[in-house]
């Protein structure tokens, strides 16, 4: 069955022949087919396709939590803009008081940590040049989301 659905994700978009999948099992997180989104980024009105987001719901039990898996991918999703500046952190520039990011590598990829008071803690890591995968959680500590993030990159 995913070879099947591999080439008819390859007849249907062929810009992206080398599509990424997320894999139903991370680590002790598990996901299902019926949670998965897959949104197609095509420009009218020429019918051109310019990548793909998908979205992906991960829990697990013990304890019990979920996180969200925004994978995009493809030339029209551009690739993760990294700060040059490592941290930011309080009221700098725009920033909410309680806000801030922080830039890190993760399994040899650039990443960005972002915290706001008002928002899921957000972990982007630039996978390739047109590939991001952005992990937010409303539950887990900002060391657990670089442990998964570690555990997914693994898995792929």
């Amino acid at each position: 069955m995913r070879k099947f659905l591999a080439v008819l994700l390859v007849l249907v978009f062929p810009s992206l022949s080398a599509a990424l999948e997320l894999p139903n099992r991370v680590d002790g997180w598990v996901s299902s087919s019926k949670n998965e989104h897959i949104v197609p980024l095509i420009t009218e009105p020429d019918n051109i396709n310019l990548g793909r987001c998908v979205y992906k719901n991960y829990v697990r039990d013990i304890p019990k939590e979920e996180l969200l898996i925004i994978l995009t991918e493809g030339k029209g999703t551009g690739t993760l803009y990294v700060p040059d500046k490592d941290s930011v952190q309080g009221s700098e520039g725009l920033l909410p008081s309680n806000s801030g990011y922080r830039v890190m590598s993760i399994s040899g990829k650039k990443a960005v940590l972002e915290t706001n008071e008002n928002l899921p803690l957000s972990l982007a890591v630039r996978y390739d040049e047109n590939i991001t995968l952005t992990i937010e959680t409303n539950s887990l500590s900002e060391h657990e989301i670089i442990m998964f993030a570690e555990s997914l990159l693994a898995a792929l």
